[in-house]
């Protein structure tokens, strides 16, 4: 199935002018200062014109509240799918659904869609979410005339001493299914977004590599060496870039380099999302 051709029309206008102040990061070590609107700092990720962005986007006194948010679904501490991360998606999100085996790929694509579209509708009213909508136009991705994908994740990483990261080493991209069936293939730039609700007391940070993933099978690869050896031989002589960002501040970069979150030694919490284009706007995805 083209995913494409039977994702609907879904481009919102909006006024879109609201600048943040924001922090552009490089792999070379420098940094600097600008006002961005969102629109550019996501279309800066996209084009990779620095590694990453760090937006000041919860103002002063309301982390707690968009971390409490009652649209969202409540954090799930037993699910088991990352030992060093717990999140609000009762079912997978879409990187579990794209390692389906051969004989869960189809029924676990239904239940995520089955569950998506039952939280949705209370997510759409998080402060979280309609951040995205009133200042990029970001709707759901769709899929065919009703499903929409996942918008967003709450996630908490726990105390955790079992490898040198909570989140091991990999990639994000929607086109990546295990299987031939996979249905998804949009051939996009994507972006990741998360908002760093509270820090871990070690200053736990968010790592990416000047590595870029090109294919499910690299990525397979690399998360059989790092799961053997714990590390990954192609990011050891690579650049790198140690974000840590403050409470409140969302940090933007595109989600095709290597990235993963270091260890934490107290819970670190993030709400976090995808966007890529789509029909000449921005959709949103988890």
């Amino acid at each position: 199935m083209d995913f494409a051709a039977v994702c609907g029309p879904h481009k919102v206008e909006y006024p879109m002018n609201k600048e943040f102040n924001a922090e552009l990061l490089s792999f070379d070590g420098s940094r600097r200062r600008e006002r961005l609107t969102l629109k550019t700092a996501v279309e800066m990720a996209r084009d990779r014109v620095t590694a990453a962005i760090l937006v000041d986007a919860i103002p002063d006194g309301e982390v707690e509240l968009w971390w409490n948010d009652p649209g969202f679904p409540e954090l799930i501490t037993g699910h088991g799918y990352h030992k060093g991360l717990y999140t609000s998606a009762l079912k997978q999100t879409i990187g579990q659904v794209q390692r389906s085996a051969s004989d869960k790929l189809l029924q676990n694509i239904g239940d995520y869609f089955a569950y998506s579209n039952s939280v949705n509708p209370s997510m759409k009213k998080t402060r979280y979410c309609r951040f995205f909508n009133e200042n990029l136009g970001a709707v759901p991705l769709r899929f065919g005339e009703v499903a929409e994908l996942l918008l967003a994740t709450k996630r908490e990483y726990p105390a955790f001493d079992s490898a040198p990261y909570s989140f091991a080493p990999h990639c994000d991209a929607i086109d990546f299914g295990r299987d031939p069936r996979w249905p998804i293939n949009l051939n996009k730039e994507q972006v990741g977004a998360f908002i760093l609700i509270q820090k871990s007391e070690n200053q736990a940070g968010f790592v990416m590599w000047d590595v870029t993933v090109k294919s499910r099978d690299e990525l397979d690869r690399f998360a059989s060496e790092y799961a053997e050896t714990q590390q990954i031989a192609a990011a050891k002589d690579a650049k790198f870039l140690r974000i840590t960002p403050g409470s409140g501040q969302m940090c933007i970069f595109n989600s095709r380099y290597l990235h993963a979150v270091e260890k934490c030694a107290s819970p670190r919490q993030t709400i976090g999302t995808f966007l890529i284009e789509q029909d000449g706007g921005w959709a949103q995805f988890n």
